[in-house]
């Protein structure tokens, strides 16, 4: 119907000719709603104390805001440093000391996703925050076990360790099999928490099991791996991830 006040006359007559009053019924019909194609907009504040070097000391809060005029915001979603998107409830809250990127994005109620915004930041040394009990000290960029690379970012976890911290493929392992159990282990409680995703899981589980880290030659480290001589520097092959 056009858009526009309308009106509806309706009767009936039966089989012997008798004919009904007549009624009428009035209605509008109006424009449609105009579909909402506009993203939401998202943008986020870091706060925290800062040193001369305008580092963050100790920590930082990031805080993610999003607006929407038409359909409204209907869910808010974080990155850190490269993780899997994860819902935005609270500030979050950053202190591990280096440099990091927080990506934020939102989705509206008519399903329209806006494109990512990021900022950076760096968590100086500081006091008052202890450093996290990691069984390792491995920062590099991406996931190694033992000399293969997974491509996988090195994530900082939930307990503030990185992903190749918790692997720990520095450790004397007695057997390969040990190995394996303990980073199966590891990688569910990541991809749990969020911060790997299942093609992720399965490159860096692929790599464990690749790996010779637990097998006879390789469950001593690396003290007897290399006893000077040219002969065993020609030999010898880095297993775990430390610097």
């Amino acid at each position: 119907h056009e858009v526009g006040e309308h009106t509806v006359r309706y009767r009936a007559t039966d089989r012997s000719g008798n004919v009904a009053d007549e009624k009428s019924v009035e209605f509008t019909v109006v424009e449609p709603p105009s579909q909402d194609q506009t993203a939401p907009e998202t943008s986020v504040k870091v706060e925290g104390d800062k040193n001369s070097d305008g580092a963050f000391i100790t920590s930082a809060k990031a805080t993610v805001a999003a607006t929407d005029d038409d359909s409204g915001v209907d869910k808010v979603e974080y990155s850190l440093d490269g993780g899997p998107y994860l819902a935005y409830t609270t500030p979050v809250i950053v202190d591990r000391v280096g440099h990091h990127t927080i990506a934020h994005r939102a989705t509206d109620k008519a399903g329209n996703t806006s494109e990512a915004k990021k900022a950076s930041f760096t968590i100086a040394q500081g006091g008052g925050v202890p450093a996290p009990n990691c069984a390792e000290f491995d920062e590099r960029h991406t996931v190694f076990v033992g000399t293969v690379d997974t491509g996988v970012p090195n994530r900082i976890t939930r307990n503030r360790c990185t992903i190749n911290e918790l692997i720990e493929d520095e450790k004397d392992w007695s057997s390969h099999a040990l190995f394996l159990k303990h980073v199966t282990a590891v990688l569910d409680k990541l991809k749990t928490d969020g911060v790997i995703d299942q093609r992720e899981r399965k490159a860096i589980n692929q790599a464990a099991k690749n790996s010779g880290i637990g097998k006879p030659g390789q469950s001593e480290g690396y003290t007897k791996l290399f006893d000077g001589t040219a002969a065993s520097l020609a030999k010898w092959e880095q297993v775990g991830g430390g610097k």
